[in-house]
């Protein structure tokens, strides 16, 4: 699906293979530069290195699975910024030479910025998931075909991950129907400064009623959103609660849907007190065949202050950066 340079000499190759070779063989994978010739080096060396595989689906993956291929060099191979191409050899097992060789990146001369890798980042925060800011939207529907765990959830969210590593102090990853709380009205540069010591923290959801509404006769509900009126459902049926979570993502080499388990440094889930998140599921539903990019409303204002329910197409794999913002 993607690649992308993830430090002077590291880079990272997000696609999808077969769920059952992985899981069941012995493939491996290889990584190789090409050098753009120069007139100060005009045969330059190809750099070869050993790659490191993540499966980052947690067992979920079905007959295709998602694969990150960490390539990690000496040194920068494009050290003098002549540009050149990231190849990757994958070898079918341990047992076997033969292996299928393609390109996944190119650098144009002169287009390498080492400065984007270090502090400070263009952004504080960066978060994926909602209908509003910015929005990238990436189409996977050839990528459906291959039967992945949910959408391939987990494609998209590694993809995003090593897409703007870089860009911003942290990364939030929860879902277009989900919205933070901070308790006490704390600000959340505030609650960032707290949990800077770790690379990532989860937050709890808690569910919101699409059926329970405040009705409160001196609010005029005709100038409020649906899901303004939903209130709080307290209904834990299973031992914990779900959670999304926030990452400093140049310290991760995959990611999840809920949390990664591949990051370099400490990860913390206490964070009650902190930050909290609210999920309107089934208020926000995903778009169908034929509908309009419209926002449709299947009560008017004045029905919606009894009844909470509302429809609103929503884009299941957006990236954006709303809170977009270095002051």
């Amino acid at each position: 699906m993607s690649a992308y340079r993830g430090g002077p000499w590291t880079f990272a190759v997000v696609g999808l293979a077969s769920k059952p070779t992985h899981v069941f063989g012995t493939p491996y994978f290889k990584c190789e530069w090409q050098p753009n010739p120069s007139a100060a080096d005009p045969a330059p060396r190809t750099v070869r290195t050993k790659a490191y595989k993540i499966l980052p689906d947690w067992g979920y993956g079905r007959v295709y699975t998602t694969v990150v291929v960490n390539c990690t060099f000496p040194a920068n191979p494009n050290a003098a910024n002549a540009g050149g191409k990231l190849l990757v050899h994958a070898y079918y097992s341990t047992a076997s030479r033969r292996y299928e060789r393609f390109v996944t990146l190119e650098e144009a001369p002169g287009s390498y910025d080492e400065s984007i890798f270090s502090p400070p980042f263009q952004h504080d925060y960066l978060y994926r998931g909602s209908l509003a800011g910015r929005v990238t939207v990436q189409d996977i529907r050839a990528q459906a075909e291959f039967g992945n765990y949910y959408y391939n959830q987990f494609l998209v969210v590694n993809d995003c991950l090593h897409w703007y590593r870089h860009a911003a102090n942290w990364t939030f990853f929860f879902d277009v129907d989900e919205y933070l709380y901070l308790p006490d009205g704390q600000a959340l540069d505030q609650v960032l400064a707290k949990l800077s010591g770790y690379t990532q923290f989860t937050f709890e959801q808690n569910p919101m009623s699409t059926k329970l509404c405040i009705k409160n006769p001196r609010n005029g509900y005709s100038r409020e959103w649906g899901f303004e009126k939903f209130v709080f459902r307290n209904s834990i049926t299973r031992v914990r609660r779900d959670r999304k979570y926030a990452i400093q993502a140049r310290n991760a080499y995959a990611t999840g849907v809920h949390m990664s388990q591949n990051v370099y440094g400490r990860s913390t889930h206490k964070t009650e007190t902190l930050i909290r998140c609210w999920s309107r599921r089934c208020s926000v539903c995903p778009t169908w065949p034929g509908s309009s990019p419209l926002v449709q409303w299947t009560l008017t204002p004045a029905r919606a202050a009894s009844r909470c329910r509302m429809w609103v197409p929503c884009r299941s794999c957006s990236y954006h950066s709303r809170w977009a913002t270095t002051a």
